[in-house]
């Protein structure tokens, strides 16, 4: 994966083909994932599983905490979200 001298993170071009690679082996089809639906999955996971804001604050490089806040609504939200509570068997 290639990095750009100007930059510190790979390039989204790389990003897109390692991902790639990944969505063949699973047989997802591409438009329905996107970088960005990645990045947030893995941001929003990170927080529910540590409940380090800070660290997913470093991890995304957001310069601004409220920024990042927004994960820990989407977890907290979903923590108290009566649908969820409902058993269902697939």
């Amino acid at each position: 994966m290639a990095i750009s001298p100007a930059r510190s993170s790979p390039e989204p071009r790389g990003v897109r083909h390692v991902v790639d690679g990944y969505l063949r082996a699973a047989n997802v089809k591409r438009p329905q994932v996107s970088n960005h639906a990645l990045r947030h999955t893995s941001a929003t996971l990170a927080y529910r599983y540590t409940r380090d804001l800070r660290a997913v604050e470093d991890m995304l490089g957001h310069q601004d905490p409220k920024t990042t806040a927004r994960y820990a609504r989407v977890v907290d939200r979903a923590r108290t979200n009566p649908a969820l509570k409902v058993p269902v068997e697939l």
